[in-house]
């Protein structure tokens, strides 16, 4: 867990071993053992990542996308990509931020979520 923790993040020192033991108890939980697997399975069905991707162009509703600079999962490429093809698009990218800047930058991330759907 703390392997994959320090994959997600981009400074892992900021989540403890508290936090390293409480993401492996719940990994243990057998509802989200199911749940992970059902996800798994429908996002194999689906092709993978491939339909998002080839689909992006489609996506009519005004979008915000929060990205950490230092994503080791889905590379900023990736917003790049939405960029280009997302009409109604605002990107924000976190310095020092990896794949959950929901969980490192929580407050800035909230504001900006919250700010981005009272504009709505």
């Amino acid at each position: 867990m703390a392997a994959f923790i320090r994959t997600m993040v981009h400074d892992h020192r900021q989540f403890g071993a508290d936090v390293v033991k409480a993401r492996y108890e719940a990994s243990l939980d057998v509802s989200h053992i199911d749940f992970y697997h059902r996800c798994n399975a429908a996002f194999a069905r689906r092709g993978g990542m491939d339909p998002l991707w080839r689909d992006l162009h489609r996506i009519t509703a005004p979008t915000l996308l929060l990205w950490g600079r230092d994503d080791r999962t889905i590379t900023l490429d990736g917003a790049q990509l939405m960029l280009r093809q997302i009409r109604d698009v605002q990107l924000h990218v976190f310095g020092r931020g990896g794949h959950w800047v929901q969980l490192e930058r929580q407050q800035e991330f909230e504001e900006l979520v919250v700010g981005f759907l009272g504009e709505r």
